[in-house]
């Protein structure tokens, strides 16, 4: 009856796993509306052919984790057509998990994680989470938590996505504790460990001989115990229990306060020997304890080893402190117990302050942690009510809508209130949105902020000009009519400058004559004299330092040529000076952005030593480097601006000038 259909669908099937076209598979399933009505011997004859399908890939040498991808969405496209049972892809997926090794497993493990919306719906859902709640069991008896760890979490938050949050089966609903999770260690002392000795350091940086601890057995006995307490809670509500558990967290926060932490602890690789880069990339931990008694010294110099017990401790506190629904109303701890819980929850936390590396930042995730851990013990007291969707119809809308705008006053001025009322303890100011309170509040008192020297970059007249005053008076002009320049310098001299303001009655000038006029009086105001002149001044002292004899000897000297030097130097001299003419207005001496980006990527690394060299003020390079934290960027923003205040020095030639003053091995060109 089906044997045709079979066979067709078979090779279509075959043809799809290679290209990913269902064309042709779908217009064969439109031809067979008939027959998959007549009852399940249809959708049996398909699920047959799907599994002679994975069998043949699976038979390969290779993995192909395409063909498997495609067979799976051809298996989805079947079961939303009922042309299968909706649990074919769950069958599927089971058969190929059961025949793949581990780390082939984890591979394809994202066929079934990247779908997880495709088995919440509606018609795939109650047939198949079973079925996948016990293909991801399977997997993890499988696994190893020790060295599967990544691959187990993967699986677990799958489950954690894919089944609602009420499902109480994913709940521990009467708060148990994983009581297999045992600590073994040693159970006789080692006679090497008697002699190392732990001094706490006091806060003055002295050593107290009175606090010493010794790394004995006794020590290590207590420190391991510990661990009895936190996977049994339980136990800490009898007397001379309770009375341990104080005494061990006591002997063992003391210790923390006083030994001292590698500041390398955290970088394990550097103590297992990985030099490679990929190696240092690589997040490398252990789940489970190590308890030989040689190891107990590095692990307590160890931050990591050491924020695990602190948070263990506040985990328990936690517990002790909360109201738990499921636990027993004779497991209450009287008054002198709960003021040690808070004394030594404070030290807890200013010892995770004080551990490197980011100890604050660590505290303020860690709060952030057990408080969210509270909600959800607060949810789990009230019964893990169903959390459903809210659907409004639109008079309902309307309805809330005028309840909010009458009631807005009654409701929310109290929670404005508090929120005020917080931040007044604290000595901040909130203004209703987040990043403009974190603003204002950086300094209490916004005025005296503004008037912090670090704001003032405004430069001064004199040395805005000055780089203009030095010029000849015929380079002026040109210099004035920059139109950056001369926006800049009018803004300037309405501030600081009384020349900005002229009579009424005299001609409006044009800006650049405006500007080469008041260059002319600053320059007799400073005594500025151009460099041209002081040129000339300089070379006439030297002149009349050298005696009459040596200017005797210079002049014969030069006034001795033969013909053919003087030929030879009439010869190269022009097309000595048309190269240099040529080299000034090369295009690559120009200052475009590609050139800026040059620059940049070259002395991006050595912003300390050339920054100083571009003549701009303190504050001015303070302010650049703090509103640029890009290396590249910071150095591109220092020459452009370089660029657009010295626009007649603006080459690469003279940016190479002032780099290589400071780092000669750096070639611009």
């Amino acid at each position: 009856m089906f044997g045709q259909f079979q066979d067709q669908l078979q090779s279509l099937i075959n043809v799809y796993v290679q290209d990913g076209d269902p064309t042709q598979v779908v217009e064969l399933l439109e031809t067979q509306e008939k027959k998959k009505k007549e009852g399940n011997d249809f959708k049996v004859l398909v699920e047959s052919i799907f599994k002679k399908t994975l069998l043949n890939l699976s038979c390969e040498d290779e993995i192909n984790f395409q063909q498997f991808e495609w067979l799976l969405q051809l298996s989805i496209l079947f079961a939303r057509d009922n042309s299968s049972f909706c649990s074919l892809p769950t069958i599927i997926m089971s058969e190929l998990f059961d025949c793949r090794t581990i780390e082939e497993c984890e591979s394809l493990f994202s066929l079934i994680d990247n779908n997880v919306n495709v088995w919440k719906e509606e018609i795939f859902f109650k047939n198949v989470k079973n079925m996948l709640l016990r293909l991801c069991n399977d997997l993890l008896r499988r696994l190893s938590r020790n060295q599967n760890t990544v691959f187990c979490g993967r699986i677990l938050i799958f489950l954690a996505n894919f089944f609602p949050l009420f499902e109480r089966s994913g709940l521990n609903i009467t708060s148990e504790f994983n009581q297999d999770n045992s600590t073994s260690y040693a159970l006789q002392a080692d006679d090497e460990l008697s002699d190392n000795i732990i001094d706490i350091e006091n806060k003055e940086g002295e050593y107290n001989d009175s606090n010493n601890f010794t790394i004995d057995y006794n020590f290590y006995k207590k420190f391991w115990q510990l661990q009895e307490y936190f996977r049994n809670p339980i136990i800490c509500y009898t007397k001379s229990n309770y009375k341990s558990f104080q005494l061990y967290c006591n002997e063992v926060l003391s210790v923390f306060s006083g030994y001292k932490i590698d500041p390398n602890s955290c970088c394990y690789f550097q103590s297992l020997g990985l030099d490679s880069d990929d190696d240092k990339e690589r997040n490398i931990y252990f789940v489970k304890y190590l308890t030989n008694q040689k190891l107990l010294e590095l692990q307590l110099s160890d931050s990591n080893f050491r924020r695990h017990i602190l948070i263990q401790i506040l985990i328990i506190f936690q517990y002790f402190t909360t109201n738990v629904k499921s636990r027993n109303d004779a497991y209450i701890l009287n008054e002198d117990q709960n003021n040690w819980i808070n004394e030594t929850k404070k030290k807890v936390n200013q010892l995770i302050e004080e551990t490197p590396p980011n100890g604050s930042e660590v505290r303020t995730v860690i709060e952030h942690l057990l408080l969210r851990e509270e909600y959800w013990n607060r949810w789990k007291n009230e019964g893990c009510n169903e959390l459903k969707e809210v659907v409004e119809t639109e008079e309902q809308q309307q309805q809330n809508a005028d309840y909010v705008r009458n009631s807005y006053h009654s409701v929310n001025l109290a929670r404005v209130g508090e929120k005020l009322r917080a931040h007044n303890n604290s000595n901040r100011i909130i203004i209703g949105n987040h990043e403009m309170t974190r603003l204002w509040n950086f300094c209490p008192d916004n005025l005296e902020a503004c008037r912090s020297q670090k704001r003032a970059f405004t430069p001064s007249i004199e040395r805005y000009f000055e780089s203009v005053l030095k010029r000849p008076a015929k380079e002026r002009f040109e210099y004035c009519s920059e139109p950056n320049f001369s926006w800049r310098a009018l803004r300037l001299l309405s501030q600081k400058s009384s020349y900005f303001f002229v009579p009424s009655n005299q001609v409006v000038k044009p800006v650049n004559d405006y500007l080469q006029g008041i260059t002319e009086r600053l320059a007799q105001e400073f005594n500025v004299v151009p460099n041209s002149i002081a040129e000339q001044e300089e070379s006439k002292a030297e002149t009349e330092d050298i005696s009459d004899d040596e200017l005797l000897k210079n002049v014969e000297t030069n006034s001795v040529k033969s013909d053919d030097d003087m030929n030879t130097t009439t010869n190269t001299t022009p097309d000595t000076n048309d190269s240099n003419a040529n080299e000034s207005t090369l295009p690559d001496d120009i200052l475009n952005e590609t050139t800026l980006e040059h620059i940049a990527v070259k002395i991006a690394d050595h912003w300390d030593e050339l920054s100083p060299l571009f003549d701009f003020a303190e504050d001015e390079l303070e302010f650049i480097k703090d509103n640029f934290n890009d290396p590249i960027a910071r150095a591109k923003h220092l020459v452009t601006l370089w660029k657009e205040q010295n626009p007649a020095r603006a080459s690469l030639k003279n940016v190479q000038k002032i780099v290589q003053a400071v780092k000669p091995d750096i070639n611009l060109f």
